[in-house]
């Protein structure tokens, strides 16, 4: 084995042992509550012929399989294979997607390390719930290293393998989470770019009707189960008006989270966005803290366009609230067992990665615009969801593109050079934007109507 590839098998197996660590201190039971939770129950019905569509086949189908196949142990069994998946993703796929060939190879260890711990430290019950956020994440960015490799090498047979797998990740992503049709719009757009520009007619032509095979073959299942449950002939994941109640949550609620302690009885906690409500009284929607009481049945999609068009201020200081209060994971582990924990370590850490990010990209201090630019669709479900009730995890994406530019493409000499010449008005700025942020989070805690008072 050559020292690289022993490096990364060794980087491999300390985050594969770290993640089960993590399991067996935070969830050594494995317990799973609501979402989490529904997915199992999902896939045990797959098994015994009771078909639900509310979600697509793959997620749930692939619990129900470990279940049929391990029984009581299958969780356990989850834990393990997904922290293989997730060790081999912040390791090789990670290099894949950041490589830039000018790194120092230690320094680019190094942020790799650091790129897993921020993504750990901020959203880590996504690796010890079965919620389908990091696993969505990891095989829709895991094509775009797809596209990476492709334009590494001209041997046919390997452009044949890798646009199958391409398009099976594309549809796989849209199955587990609907959302993900943006990006795989996005990332198609990108695969047909990429093709034309590295490949003669012929050999994109094959590339191209490869990576709709795969497209077909991943999508299959759902369209058996589309036809047989429903009688409908559709690829498509069936989903109930939910984007249309997305939208409207999300001009009524800043933020949402799910509790699962003992203080409160009612898991749903919605923090209330006082503007958004009384936009939706204007068209005849009525809501409480927790639901829409009447008037969901005549908001349409263009209905809510409509909404936008006439109160557009408003409507820019909603979304503005939703994006700062995302850049604040406030409850890293998704279900909320403690509304006061200590949060200003977890505000600190996401603003000062915003900030930096945000800096290496106005003052073009990264190694490799390509590797920023390839990476762009993977934020298309952010973009695309952030009209919505926002729950953190949905950012998920965003932080990983925050965290891999700061720690694995970033020119460090330039940045220091940045920051040391002009280091007053950075403080001054840093301050001023990070209480800005601060008052935006205590007012959206304090809009809780529940009977604990949350604060920072």
């Amino acid at each position: 084995m050559k020292k690289d590839q022993r490096i990364l098998f060794i980087d491999f197996l300390i985050i594969f042992f770290s993640i089960i660590l993590i399991n067996i201190f935070f969830n050594p039971n494995c317990n799973q509550y609501y979402d989490s939770w529904k997915y199992w129950d999902i896939g045990k019905g797959f098994l015994k012929g009771d078909i639900e569509l509310l979600r697509g086949y793959f997620f749930p189908g692939f619990l129900g399989l470990l279940y049929g196949v391990f029984g009581d142990y299958s969780q356990y069994i989850w834990v393990v294979f997904s922290a293989l998946l997730e060790a081999f993703y912040f390791v090789y796929i990670t290099s894949v997607l950041w490589d830039n060939n000018m790194s120092d190879k230690m320094v680019f260890r190094v942020g790799r390390y650091i790129n897993y711990l921020v993504i750990l430290i901020l959203f880590s019950g996504l690796f010890y719930y079965t919620l389908s956020d990091l696993w969505t994440f990891i095989f829709a960015s895991s094509s775009l290293a797809i596209i990476k490799l492709l334009n590494k090498t001209n041997l046919i047979k390997y452009n044949i393998v890798y646009c199958f797998i391409f398009g099976m990740l594309l549809y796989i992503s849209y199955n587990i989470r609907t959302i993900y049709l943006f990006f795989s719009v996005g990332a198609l757009v990108l695969l047909i770019i990429s093709l034309r520009k590295s490949f003669t007619g012929i050999k994109s032509l094959i590339c191209f009707i490869t990576t709709v095979l795969g497209t077909f073959v991943s999508a299959l299942p759902q369209f058996i189960l589309n036809r047989k449950v429903l009688g409908l002939l559709s690829f498509k994941v069936q989903t109930t008006n939910l984007f249309s109640l997305q939208l409207i949550w999300g001009t009524a609620y800043q933020q949402y989270a799910t509790y699962i302690g003992d203080e409160v009885d009612n898991p749903c906690v919605f923090f209330i966005d006082p503007v958004g409500q009384n936009v939706l009284s204007s068209v005849g929607i009525k809501l409480n803290a927790t639901e829409v009481i009447s008037g969901m049945d005549s908001i349409s999609i263009i209905s809510y366009f409509k909404m936008v068009l006439t109160h557009p201020m408003e409507y820019v200081g909603i979304y503005f609230r939703h994006l700062v209060n995302m850049l604040f994971p406030m409850w890293p582990s998704q279900y909320v067992n403690n509304f006061n924990n200590n949060k200003i370590p977890y505000a600190i850490i996401s603003f000062t990665l915003f900030y930096l990010f945000v800096l290496v990209l106005l003052k073009r201090c990264y190694l490799s615009f390509y590797n920023q630019i390839i990476l762009l669709p993977i934020l298309l479900p952010v973009i695309a969801i952030t009209p919505g009730a926002v729950e953190s995890r949905y950012f998920l994406p965003l932080f990983y593109y925050m965290a891999g530019t700061v720690c694995l493409n970033t020119d460090y000499n330039k940045l220091l050079d940045e920051i040391k010449g002009n280091k007053l008005q950075h403080i001054v700025v840093f301050v001023c934007i990070f209480l800005l942020f601060v008052s935006i989070w205590s007012t959206m805690l304090a809009s809780y109507s529940g009977p604990i008072d949350i604060h920072i």
